[in-house]
């Protein structure tokens, strides 16, 4: 009977799963949740692992809030930060810029408050935005939705179905009255009501959008045939990867880099290092034991409940050996000394 042994004051878990050559696999599994209010300190509550992805209204219908963590190993680290623009000092503001670094990577999204298109001097421009101190990173609140075209044809954007702001080259609809986005990329800025950008957010992209979806492969009658149930022979690993395209790092995060976010908090700023930590992970299969390298492939900032969420996971091939796993100890190798409570 397979067995886990848990050595780590952090939530750990198996998933079982063929890979992508259809070969079956054990995927070990460890997430730490820390405190990041004024250190970085072992949480009280260590969350669960998540074994379907949470959205924030409807499923399919609304934006994922949390993305399963039970999956095959992803080929990268996502950085996703889930959480509430801030204007400075609680000031009502009527734009602001929030900002996402890892290391010497910078990501910021210009955050508006509500708009609409009205008719100019000059054709269709947009209303000065409202003031606003709280306003939600979300993907519906991002450039895209939904359209219908001119023969009735209902057409999302593919970037992002529940935003705002996506007019379809034949839509029907006339675009005054109608709200622009509230959170856009600096670098390409909406001019027109036909404008065309990608979405500007940093929480998880939904599977069924780009650009996660032209990775998931052909799902034809020669993949039914010749695949099915495995995934198909196009299939890209890249897939798995669930942040926003600018914060997914290659090679894998190890630790040790500087996280700073600005206007996510109410205090206007949040900066700490990235814990380092190292693990031991040993699987037993079939009498024989050996360790199995684990990567860190997710990390997620939460700034309004002050939680920052690593994951870390391993993939150890089985084969016809599956049945055969016995026991998978998990143990801290390295600790880090600026995490309290370890």
């Amino acid at each position: 009977m397979l067995q886990t042994a848990n050595h780590t004051p952090f939530a750990t878990g198996l998933a079982l799963f063929p890979d992508e050559e259809g070969i079956d696999t054990v995927y070990p599994i460890i997430k730490a949740s820390l405190s990041v209010s004024d250190a970085i300190a072992l949480a009280e509550k260590q969350q669960p692992l998540r074994y379907a992805d949470e959205y924030n209204g409807e499923p399919g219908a609304s934006s994922i809030k949390y993305a399963a963590e039970a999956c095959p190993l992803k080929p990268a680290t996502d950085v996703i930060l889930v959480g509430t623009a801030y204007s400075p000092n609680q000031f009502p503001s009527a734009q602001v810029d929030v900002t996402l670094r890892i290391g010497a990577k910078e990501k910021a999204v210009r955050v508006f408050g509500d708009r609409k298109w009205k008719n100019g001097a000059f054709g269709v421009v947009a209303t000065t935005p409202a003031e606003f101190i709280e306003m939600p990173l979300l993907y519906e609140r991002a450039y895209g939705g939904m359209d219908i075209t001119k023969n009735g044809q209902e057409v999302g954007c593919d970037f992002n179905a529940v935003g705002r702001g996506f007019f379809h080259p034949k839509s029907d609809r006339d675009a005054v009255g109608t709200f622009l986005p509230n959170l856009e990329d600096p670098r390409d800025p909406i001019k027109r009501y036909t404008s065309n950008p990608k979405p500007a957010c940093f929480g998880p992209v939904s599977p069924n959008w780009h650009p996660r979806l032209p990775y998931a492969g052909t799902y034809n009658e020669q993949w039914q045939k010749t695949r099915a149930p495995y995934l198909p022979s196009d299939f890209d690993l890249r897939f798995f990867n669930v942040a926003p395209g600018d914060l997914v790092f290659s090679p894998y995060l190890e630790g040790g880099e500087t996280i700073e976010v600005t206007n996510a908090t109410r205090s206007g700023q949040l900066r700490f290092h990235l814990p380092r930590l190292r693990f031991d992970v040993t699987l037993r299969v079939a009498g024989r034991s050996e360790k199995t390298p684990v990567y860190l492939e997710t990390v997620m900032i939460e700034p309004d409940a002050n939680l920052l969420s690593m994951v870390w996971k391993g993939k150890r091939r089985c084969d016809k050996q599956m049945l055969k796993v016995e026991l998978v100890t998990f143990e801290i190798a390295q600790s880090d000394k600026h995490v309290k409570g370890l």
